[in-house]
């Protein structure tokens, strides 16, 4: 393993080998290739220390009309935003799909609403969204 990240690092300094491998559509700085070949190295450097594989993607939670509620994401997952996507209101967040799940607890409240609960419990806010032509105003927390 130790000698194939050697090697990918040598190649990545090598003008000429780096030139061969440029596509069409890649850009003077090395464009596509290149940081898909940087990924490749920090893969396997992640794979080498026993840390396993990464893959992040960018995936969408639709809301569930309630106060509160637990939605499955990967752990360390980095909420985004909160948005109305057609009728419903949707979370995406920045996932790490191979880590293991956990369970995230969210909480909706509407405008003029008691949020004592969610002071009192220090609850971090992910954004608002706006449903039924903006007659109803969602505002969500994490806690």
């Amino acid at each position: 393993m130790d000698e194939a990240i050697v090697a990918l690092k040598a190649l990545l300094k090598d003008p000429k080998q780096t030139e061969a491998m440029r596509c069409h559509d890649c850009y003077a700085d090395g464009g596509c290739v290149m940081v898909s070949l940087y990924d490749v190295i920090r893969e396997l450097e992640r794979i080498a220390a026993g840390e396993g594989c990464s893959m992040k993607s960018i995936r969408k939670y639709q809301l569930q009309p309630r106060m509160k509620q637990k939605i499955e994401m990967p752990e360390g997952a980095q909420i985004l935003t909160v948005q109305t996507q057609v009728t419903s209101v949707c979370l995406w967040a920045m996932v790490n799909t191979k880590a293991p799940k956990e369970k995230r607890t969210i909480h909706i409240v509407s405008t003029d609403k008691n949020v004592d609960h969610i002071h009192d419990k220090g609850m971090t806010y992910i954004g608002t969204a706006q449903i039924e032509l903006g007659n109803i105003v969602c505002h969500v927390f994490e806690e």
